[in-house]
């Protein structure tokens, strides 16, 4: 019992220390919704918008762990494509469009608005979604182009993380009125579609912010491409400039360095912006954010800086990034099988790790925060959460302070919904603090945070499901090849055996492994007989020595190794045939005739 425990608390031990948080952009999800209707070929759009779909999904690619859901359309909806980015290297398009082109064929109508419900519904809020419409007009037959940007403007004013690309395509032409709901929804562009490829805006960070006593530093600006872009700035703000460090982003990065204008000093700065930024505890101004390379786009390319003229506190955690914190590895549990108990419910945790930065001596700094879930709703939580032992809900948030241990542990229930898990830190209020990992506090809306919960099998059960698997793999093997060889079955059908004093049997051999003429009571084991086969046993004063028939080939029999008996013509017998035996000891003679 001892050393069960030990071996328990050393597992728990070693969980604990791999359990640690990744940095990482969030999980991109795909969506295309393909117009498939008689107008799109009369338009000599098919081609070329089937070679942009393949081509763009191609490209996308490149992310493994990107989700592609594809959702053609005509009079409705049909049957949904989904794949991740690993599959999509080596998708299955002609499948694809062979089906694509089953549905212009039957297709009459072009409903829009119930393919951007669909492809609405299917975007996964957790995920940096896409959703490509590509069509080549008007919605008809009962679908209005009302209804279309109805839909539009409904979607624009509740989504989440997605943004929605109405690609022109070549010859196309688009309704004013959808026009005018794309132009006014924030997260809504129209795009091109030219050479095979669709032109699709990429998005940088809106805000960004630094201070006048550390102007020295680089100050990251995400963009939504992991490739190197090259880029440049664009800045009329009369006292800073902004450049882009290297002319290039890196790894999703745009590294940003702010300067003065004309030689000031931080002093001559803080003297001239103290009064400008009294109420809004920031210098603001904007700037622009420009491609080199004139096939690429910039989605919101204007971006506003904030500039503290002070040293703000700081607080950070969870490493400072303001990104996707991935808790791996995920939570597990199992259930009890046999003598083996079920494992203590699956959890996963994490040290929060706050630095405080840059307080006033005397301050108490820190920071409320309440963990929430967003793929469950509220109130039907599958999970519990403490911080440092204590049960953590909205009416008991989580307190960040300089002081004490800061472990967050969140265990599932038993019977939690398997699979990824999403959760943020949502900051309620703090108190002596300017920024959290780099954010102004009336600023920073959430961190967001992903894991896994998973249901395994018991070890015990692994154990005996393996073993039984490797049993009836060596069972297979015995009988489908090792036995048939070792140990061959007789083919012929019966022997018919005569001899001294009217002795006379007549047995059928056929599926016998071999026949024993024996003088001695002899029997077969249920064990030998299961693995190696059947054996016939003859007994009778006569043979002795023993006599043994076994497997020739095909429907031939043979006498093995016959010591003490004389056989004629041959100890091989073919169907049909006849041979003569002698006890050299006794002198008996026997006939055997195989049928």
């Amino acid at each position: 019992m001892a050393r069960k425990k030990l071996i328990i608390n050393l597992l728990a031990i070693l969980a604990f220390l791999i359990t640690f948080p990744v940095f990482a952009a969030k999980e991109k999800q795909n969506i295309y919704l393909f117009d498939c209707t008689r107008s799109m070929e009369r338009s000599d759009i098919w081609a070329p918008a089937k070679t942009a779909l393949q081509q763009s999904v191609g490209r996308q690619s490149s992310d493994s762990e990107a989700e592609f859901i594809l959702i053609p359309f005509g009079n409705s909806p049909y049957r949904q494509v989904s794949f991740n980015g690993a599959e999509g290297q080596s998708h299955n398009w002609e499948k694809t469009f062979k089906d694509f082109d089953g549905y212009m064929n039957s297709a009459s109508y072009t409903h829009i608005t119930d393919v951007l419900k669909a492809g609405f519904a299917a975007s996964n809020p957790n995920k940096d979604t896409d959703i490509f419409l590509l069509t080549d007009g008007d919605p008809n037959s009962g679908d209005t182009p009302a209804k279309v940007a109805a839909e539009i403007t409904r979607w624009c004013g509740s989504h989440r993380n997605a943004r929605l690309f109405y690609v022109l395509l070549k010859g196309a032409s688009i309704n004013p009125e959808i026009k005018q709901a794309v132009d006014q929804c924030d997260d809504a562009w129209l795009v091109d579609c030219t050479d095979g490829l669709i032109s699709v805006p990429m998005p940088i960070g809106n805000e960004v912010y630094a201070s006048l006593l550390e102007l020295s530093k680089s100050t990251p600006l995400l963009i939504d491409d992991p490739s190197e872009v090259q880029l440049r700035t664009e800045c009329h703000d009369p006292y800073f400039n902004v450049e882009v460090s290297g002319g290039k982003s890196i790894g999703g990065v745009i590294p940003l360095r702010f300067s003065l204008r004309g030689g000031m000093s931080a002093d001559s700065a803080y003297a001239v912006l103290s009064e400008a930024v009294r109420e809004r505890e920031t210098y603001q101004f904007r700037f622009t954010v420009i491609p080199l390379e004139k096939s690429l786009m910039i989605a919101n390319p204007d971006v506003t800086a904030h500039i503290a003229i002070e040293r703000l506190p700081k607080l950070s955690v969870l490493g400072g990034n303001a990104e996707e914190i991935r808790i791996e590895p995920g939570a597990e549990w199992h259930d009890s099988f046999l003598w083996s108990p079920a494992s203590e419910p699956g959890y996963v945790e994490i040290d929060l790790n706050p630095h405080f930065t840059d307080v006033d001596s005397g301050k108490k700094p820190r920071a409320l925060f309440v963990l929430e879930s967003t793929d469950t709703a509220d109130g039907e939580y599958d999970f519990t959460a403490t911080y440092n032992g204590l049960p953590v809900s909205k009416e008991n948030p989580i307190v960040v302070t300089p002081e004490g241990k800061h472990m967050l542990r969140i265990t599932f229930n038993t019977d939690a919904n398997q699979g990824k898990r999403y959760f943020r830190l949502v900051p309620v209020t703090s108190q002596d603090l300017g920024m959290i990992n780099g954010v102004p506090v009336n600023h920073l809306e959430e961190l967001p945070m992903r894991t896994s919960y998973d249901e395994c099998w018991n070890t015990l059960k692994t154990i005996c499901f393996w073993l039984g698997v490797t049993i009836l793999a060596g069972l297979l093997l015995w009988f489908v090849v090792l036995r048939p060889l070792l140990y061959p079955t007789i083919a012929a059908g019966s022997i018919t055996i005569t001899g001294p004093d009217s002795y006379y049997r007549q047995k059928k051999i056929k599926g016998a492994r071999k026949v024993v003429f024996t003088s001695r009571r002899c029997s077969q084991g249920f064990f030998s007989q299961f693995f190696t086969g059947r054996i016939i046993y003859e007994i009778a004063p006569y043979f002795n020595p023993e006599l043994t028939i076994v497997h020739a080939s095909r429907k031939r029999i043979r006498f093995d190794r016959p010591k003490g008996w004389s056989i004629f013509p041959s100890s091989t017998l073919s169907r049909n045939s006849e041979a003569n035996l002698i006890n050299e000891t006794s002198g008996e003679k026997f006939d055997i005739t195989l049928s």
